[in-house]
C-alpha cells in the first residue's frame, strides 16, 4: 500500500513538473516573438524617420 502511494506521488510530482517545464517553455516562447516583434517595430519606426529626414533634407 505504502509502495502504491509512493509509486502515485511519484507519477504527480512529474506531472507537475512537466507542466511547469511546458508553461515556462511557453512563456520563454511567448517572451521571445513579443522581443521580435518589438524590435521590427523600432526598425520600422526608424526606417520611417530616416525617410522624414530625407525629405525634409530634399526640401531644404
Amino acid at each position: 500500500m505504502a509502495e502504491a502511494e509512493e509509486t502515485e506521488k511519484t507519477e504527480k510530482n512529474e506531472e507537475m513538473a512537466e507542466a511547469v517545464e511546458t508553461e515556462i517553455a511557453e512563456k520563454k516562447e511567448e517572451m521571445a516573438e513579443a522581443e521580435e516583434i518589438e524590435k521590427t517595430e523600432n526598425k520600422e519606426e526608424m526606417a520611417e524617420a530616416e525617410a522624414e529626414d530625407t525629405e525634409k533634407e530634399k526640401k531644404n
